[in-house]
């Protein structure tokens, strides 16, 4: 429900392992990527997608 309030995206789960302890959330397209503009010179290495895995990680641990 949260991805879909806050960020509108509804992700699949996927579980790879046999213990079935471990997932995956696959994102279908990037919701931040129709909010960003080519790049500066020099800055092109930048990630901005290491955010979402911040943000979850964050959202997790409250």
């Amino acid at each position: 429900v949260a991805f879909k309030m806050y960020l509108g995206i509804t992700p699949s789960v996927a579980c790879h392992n046999s213990s079935r302890n471990e997932f995956s959330l696959i994102l279908d397209k990037n919701p931040l990527a129709e909010f960003v503009e080519e790049l500066p010179a020099g800055r092109s290495a930048l990630c901005y997608c290491n955010l979402l895995c911040g943000v979850i990680r964050g959202a997790l641990e409250m």
